[in-house]
């Protein structure tokens, strides 16, 4: 007979196995196959001790309770502390609110010292508020200022009842570009205590995704260190139509691009591939699902005009196909749906509701849901649950004019919503829901239990401070990574004559004995710089001395919130009101205005673009031995095929400051030329020829323009 002994270690080991690993597995500190201690953070509440574990007594009741166990899943937690809140409390979770407004600037510091307001004050106490944006602070506020007042934030929010941490969120803010006069860089939600990086559509121009998901997991790093756990992006919409002003935050128009690089920008933002390490990683919120990118006319889906999504191309399911890969790839913890209606448009067989994506019972729960298998948090676009804002404007519940804001909410949840986004007066409207019978109770606990899952997922319970010492210096760590894939991005699309780079083989021009750069970009000044680490060469202001001229450009820019008609991406173009009976701009010109901005003004920053160009071209027909080096700044595809015979050196960058745009055209490395250097950006979506072909082309199809003068994917790899 064969006897089996098992050392008593060994059982041992197999009973740690059994009630620590296999018991907890579901916990969000499970990592590589075993739970980890966090560290624990308190202000005013006591640390408990149980076995070889601490936690945080965060409700100060002396006991371990289920929701301060964090070996227990972010499910059970939150299904322990919903039922401890009243009604009110769960409603005030329900809100992604910018607190006190636009007026008071929401948390963002207003001096190093970095006091609370009376309206974050009140938010936190009699709101029960834990979930609120960083509009981000101007550049004479330090990133110090910042992880000091999040600190402050949550130690409020720890002292009062049940201690649940804030959970703060910001737009995007990751990526530069010119402005539209090409004076200096700038972003729709620039954040300036953080270096400048490529925008989203430069990562499509990489093309790398292991350097893309590394990229994610430093743009994490450094919002964790600032106290921000959570970021409303990225944007995966398939920009199918080049118009839409909204290109810029896009992976771009290549499917698989898309889907890649996405994927691993989101992996690298969680810390790990599916949902988010406490330790590393921020929750990350999917948009806008599903897929906004379609946008009719070019218009944006903020405004009346710009409401639909259409697909004369019948490719639905192409952009459904590309969100499916990315959400069954990554599992994000939330989700953004998308402002527009689908126009008159079916999905394997089933009409889609004429009404915000929000309130599809088809994109929200047959696809999303059942189809692609997601069961995460659903947050909504700010303004999609009402039809006036809170500041007085026009909301995007597109499609439910007729509805009361009770008969809304209800849609919203059957559709399986949870949270409000900023601008619906969040409270009011599920309030609106229990006092006209369409919510009840459970409805509102159900809704908090998948919100506070989140913040339970994200490691905040156990320790939402940061070093704000330190903050400055992990922020400003990552600086020459960032200008590193800048770099990378940069996309060189035409060289006559191996032009670039300007070294020291470089041709002098003219014949004068030295080699004559003008440049005018955003600091005509930085080329001084330049000049001086290269022999014979010299820098001037004048372009009519020079052998080599840089001229820098942006693209044309949309408007944000959308005009009646699109934004043409030609420079010359103007803004044409859109005629809905011929699906095309109309003969009428846009005089339409919103939020300070006009088309007119459009029109007319687009026309000194192009004024810009033509007076380099002029130059240079005068003066047929000056080289006219032309940069754009790609925040959409550009029309450049009328002056492109004219143009030596054509490159399209994607938010790039002087100093990496000029390391690229010098070959330059810390000020020493280097021929490892070369350009390797290709491009993420077409270039079309001309406005018309752009808008003979079909919004939901990609790539899809005429006889384009740089076919998506095109770029010049080498020197």
């Amino acid at each position: 007979m064969k006897r089996i002994m098992v050392s008593f270690g060994c059982i041992v080991a197999l009973g740690l196995l059994i009630s620590c690993g296999t018991r907890y597995t579901e916990s969000a500190y499970f990592i590589d196959g075993k739970l980890v201690q966090p560290e624990i953070g308190v202000r005013s509440v006591k640390v408990l001790t149980v076995g070889k574990w601490q936690f945080k007594d965060s409700n100060n009741n002396g006991k371990l309770d289920p929701y301060e166990d964090w070996r227990l899943s972010p499910a059970k937690r939150a299904a322990d502390l919903v039922p401890r809140l009243s009604t009110d409390q769960q409603i005030g979770l329900l809100g992604e609110y910018m607190w006190g407004g636009f007026a008071a600037g929401g948390i963002a510091p207003k001096t190093e010292e970095a006091e609370l307001g009376t309206h974050e004050i009140e938010a936190i106490v009699k709101e029960f508020s834990r979930y609120t944006i960083m509009r981000w602070p101007g550049e004479n506020i330090s990133a110090t200022a910042i992880a000091r007042k999040v600190n402050k934030i949550q130690a409020l929010a720890e002292s009062e009842p049940f201690g649940i941490p804030v959970l703060i969120t910001t737009d995007p803010i990751f990526g530069a570009a010119n402005n539209m006069e090409s004076t200096s860089l700038a972003h729709q939600n620039m954040a300036p205590q953080i270096p400048d990086w490529p925008l989203v559509l430069g990562l499509g121009a990489i093309n790398d995704p292991a350097y893309v998901k590394e990229i994610g997991r430093m743009h994490a790093a450094q919002l964790r260190a600032l106290g921000i756990r959570w970021m409303l992006g990225p944007q995966i919409d398939f920009a199918t139509e080049p118009m839409w002003s909204r290109v810029y935050d896009t992976f771009g128009a290549i499917h698989e691009r898309v889907v890649t690089l996405g994927t691993a920008y989101i992996q690298g933002l969680q810390g790990k591939e599916k949902g988010v390490n406490p330790f590393s990683g921020i929750v990350v919120t999917l948009k806008h699902y599903p897929g906004g990118g379609a946008n009719q006319g070019g218009m944006d889906s903020h405004s009346a005009p710009g409401k639909y999504n259409v697909f004369p191309g019948n490719n639905l399911e192409e952009h459904i196909e590309i969100m499916k890969k990315v959400i069954q790839a990554s599992q994000p913890l939330s989700i953004m749906p998308n402002y527009s209606i689908f126009k008159d448009v079916t999905y394997k067989g089933k009409a889609i509701e004429q009404v915000s994506s929000h309130y599809s019972m088809v994109f929200m729960q047959d696809i999303l849901r059942k189809e692609i298998g997601w069961n995460g948090m659903v947050t909504s676009d700010w303004s999609a649950v009402v039809l006036n804002r809170d500041d007085g404007t026009a909301g995007q519940a597109w499609g439910t004019e007729g509805w009361t804001n009770g008969q809304r909410i209800k849609r919203y949840v059957e559709c399986g919503g949870h949270q409000i986004g900023m601008g619906s007066s969040p409270a009011a409207v599920w309030k609106a829901g229990l006092s006209e019978g369409t919510l009840t109770p459970k409805d509102i606990a159900a809704a908090a239990q998948k919100v506070l899952e989140v913040t339970f997922a994200s490691g905040l319970f156990e320790n939402p401070y940061v070093d704000e010492n330190k903050a400055a210096e992990i922020v400003n760590s990552f600086t020459q990574q960032a200008h590193e894939a800048m770099m990378r991005a940069f996309t060189l699309l035409k060289n006559n004559e191996a032009i670039l780079p300007l070294d020291k083989e470089t041709v002098d021009q003219n014949g004068d004995g030295k080699i004559t750069v003008y440049y005018d970009g955003l600091n005509d000044t930085a080329i001084e710089d330049y000049v001086t680490k290269v022999p014979n060469f010299a820098a001037t202001s004048d372009i009519t001395k020079a052998d080599y001229a840089i001229v820098r450009v942006s693209a044309r820019h949309g408007y944000y919130f959308g005009f009646d008609g699109g934004v043409p991406l030609s420079y010359k173009d103007p803004i044409m009101v859109y005629d809905f009976e011929k699906n095309g701009p109309s003969l009428t010109p846009s005089t339409a205005s919103s939020r300070g901005f006009t088309a007119q003004a459009n029109n007319e920053a687009a026309l000194k673009i192009a004024q810009t160009i033509e007076a380099a071209i002029a130059v240079k027909k005068k003066n047929p031995t000056l080289k006219l080096i032309l940069v754009v700044s790609m925040y959409r595809p550009f029309i450049i095929s009328d002056y492109l015979d004219h143009i030596d050196v054509l490159a399209a960058d994607f938010g790039m400051t002087d100093q990496a745009l000029l390391d690229m055209v010098f070959q330059m490395r810390n000020g020493v030329q280097d021929k490892t250097i070369q350009p390797r950006g290709t491009l993420p979506m077409e270039i079309p020829s001309s406005q018309e072909a752009v808008y003979t082309s079909k919004e939901d199809l990609p790539n899809d323009s005429q006889n384009p003068t740089f076919p998506a994917g095109f770029g010049i790899t080498s020197y």
